[in-house]
């Protein structure tokens, strides 16, 4: 069982905490930024699990708290007894409202407090569960900048949204129009490291977001990268007003079960060329992923992450 150790600082005593996630390379990795590398307010062991996964807490010795990663799991009960309190992470919850019941009943079962990573809290607060606010952290460490050799790319599953297949095949006729290079994993799942090298080497990169309600969590992994993301307007805040994003298509794509149908419009279409044209003429894309850089480099690390984790921790379980 992989440990990591926190850093102690003076006046600041590491929590230690059991941190439960899939057995996924990805996640085994830690490549969605929490607990990703040392903190000073944190020590933690790591369990891989399979989807069906059971948990005595009363058995945990030297454990402040469980941190219960999000993923798909095959039961609703995994963790007996009350010893040691339960943290689940609520990456997305913009959800279907059948899968969003499911998370909430399995929150509810499990007796765990749940950080939200997108969202209002109410859903949750009147599900009768504690409940708070944490936002996705990019592990800076991970994700950084290298020599960009590819103009505009798409890196994206289309199993989910099924229009990303004609919006790569869109986008391949585009640059080579305009005489720029594209990079796509043709919907292939990625190796981590070939994710994280794609987003490396790549100045712009094009995406439809799964769920445009909220911030798409790539956006930090991207810009951590030096790149920048285009994708459609998101309605939650916590970015900077001016970056580049189309606007959300006249017609969604969502649910849409006819794999290769591009159902945005030709103003759809010209709105996204006219915006990648303005990003790669002149250079314009350094500036902004220059921008975008610095803000999460401030605003949303690991490190930063983790002292706001830290207080709300606190705050809801009195740690």
């Amino acid at each position: 069982m992989p440990q990591r150790e926190g850093v102690s600082e003076a006046g600041v005593k590491p929590l230690k905490a059991l941190v439960i996630h899939r057995d996924l390379p990805m996640k085994w990795a830690r490549l969605d930024g929490h607990f990703a590398y040392p903190v000073p307010e944190f020590t933690w062991d790591e369990q891989a699990v399979e989807k069906r996964f059971s948990l005595n807490l009363d058995r945990l010795d030297g454990c402040d708290f469980v941190w219960w990663d999000e993923g798909k799991y095959g039961q609703s009960r995994h963790f007996m007894g009350s010893r040691v309190p339960v943290v689940s992470q609520v990456q997305n919850f913009v959800v279907e409202a059948g899968m969003l019941r499911a998370i909430i009943d399995r929150a509810r079962q499990n007796g765990a407090v749940v950080a939200v990573g997108h969202g209002a809290l109410e859903p949750w607060q009147k599900a009768g569960l504690k409940a708070f606010s944490c936002l996705y952290s990019t592990n800076e460490q991970y994700y950084r900048p290298a020599e960009k050799t590819v103009d505009v790319g798409q890196y994206a599953c289309w199993n989910y949204v099924y229009e990303r297949e004609a919006l790569d095949a869109w986008l391949a006729d585009v640059c080579k129009r305009h005489g720029w290079t594209f990079g796509s994993n043709r919907g292939e799942w990625y190796q981590p490291n070939d994710y994280r090298d794609a987003l490396a080497r790549t100045k712009v990169i094009v995406t439809i977001s799964r769920w445009p309600e909220s911030r798409p969590v790539r956006l930090l992994d991207i810009s951590a990268s030096g790149g920048v993301l285009l994708t459609n307007r998101w309605s939650e805040g916590g970015w900077p007003d001016d970056y580049p994003a189309f606007d959300k298509p006249n017609t969604a794509g969502h649910g849409t079960t006819n794999p290769g149908t591009m159902r945005y419009t030709d103003r759809d279409c010209a709105e996204i060329e006219a915006r990648l044209v303005d990003l790669l003429t002149g250079g314009k894309w350094q500036d902004v992923a220059a921008r975008a850089r610095q803000y999460v480099l401030e605003h949303d690390t690991w490190a930063v992450r983790a002292g706001e984790l830290r207080g709300n921790l606190r705050k809801a379980l009195g740690l």
